[in-house]
């Protein structure tokens, strides 16, 4: 059905918008890094943006095979909240809505464009992972304490 295959423009339109919201995630978890208010929550959430920046950088690696220029400014839309607790949970709500779309597009390119239905299957699994490390660190949070 050649009405429901993707262009490779609209592929490299999606793979534009998944670069700027890993690298605004990996500036959010920076910036909830750095007012983290425990030394463990500091450390992971280091270790998940420097996780976002790679799967950014991938993702820009791709998007220069198909000619096009990674944007590297996005919204400036930081996770706010009252409390590290609030942010984790907003930072937790961003990783899903980033998984579901990522899901539906390596469904939907498995077949037509398998090497990017690859590279968003691996963006989303690492997504997951970094989603779970969130889920531990909202458990751990004190919900009361306010920064």
């Amino acid at each position: 059905m050649s009405w429901l295959r993707t262009e490779p423009a609209g592929v490299a339109d999606e793979l534009q918008k998944i670069h700027i919201q890993l690298r605004t995630l990996s500036k959010q978890l920076g910036d909830q890094a750095d007012r983290a208010p425990y030394p463990f929550i500091t450390e992971r959430l280091q270790a998940l943006g420097a996780t976002e920046e790679q799967n950014a950088v991938a993702v820009a690696r791709r998007l220069a095979a198909l000619g096009r220029h990674a944007d590297e400014e996005g919204p400036d839309a930081l996770v706010d909240g009252r409390n590290c607790w609030e942010r984790l949970i907003r930072l937790q709500d961003g990783y899903r809505g980033l998984i579901r779309q990522l899901k539906l597009l390596s469904v939907r390119w498995d077949e037509e464009h398998p090497e990017d239905a690859r590279l968003v299957a691996s963006v989303r699994d690492s997504a997951a992972a970094s989603r779970t490390v969130v889920g531990d660190l909202v458990a751990r949070a004190d919900p009361h304490a306010l920064d």
